[in-house]
């Protein structure tokens, strides 16, 4: 009886490493095919890569850095960066009263007074904004 299950276990053995191989082989021809390989330094058959700029970075991130800079006394850096929101999103009232918060903190109150001002037309409930140009 052991004569028996023994060949039969063996074919099974090799119908798996068959599967297995085919599965392989069929991965490492027609993936790269399809433009699926994993790989992100290549572009898909057909297909030009993504360009994106050297120095893109999250807008969010951006506005984080120009609040650190202010905390950190660094005022003409934390104008540029926010004005580098600005150039992305030219609605954006965070990167508008983080701008006129660092003019006003220059003693650039003419500038300062014009981001708020337009921080303000952009969201109208803004408490804060509205304090401060009230104070000034």
């Amino acid at each position: 009886m052991m004569e028996t299950i023994k060949p039969s276990w063996k074919a099974s053995r090799n119908r798996l490493y068959a599967g297995f191989w085919a599965a392989v082989l069929a991965t490492a021809v027609l993936l790269p095919m399809a433009g699926l390989s994993g790989r992100r330094d290549e572009a898909p058959a057909g297909r030009r890569p993504a360009v994106v700029p050297d120095d893109f970075r999250n807008v969010d991130a951006m506005l984080r850095e120009s609040w650190l800079e202010i905390r950190a006394g660094r005022y003409e850096a934390a104008v540029g960066t926010a004005d580098k929101v600005l150039r992305i999103e030219p609605s954006n009232a965070t990167a508008l009263q983080l701008r006129g918060s660092a003019l006003f903190l220059m003693k650039d109150l003419p500038r300062a007074k014009a981001s708020w001002a337009r921080a303000l037309e952009i969201e109208p409930e803004n408490r804060s904004v509205s304090s401060l140009l009230e104070k000034i």
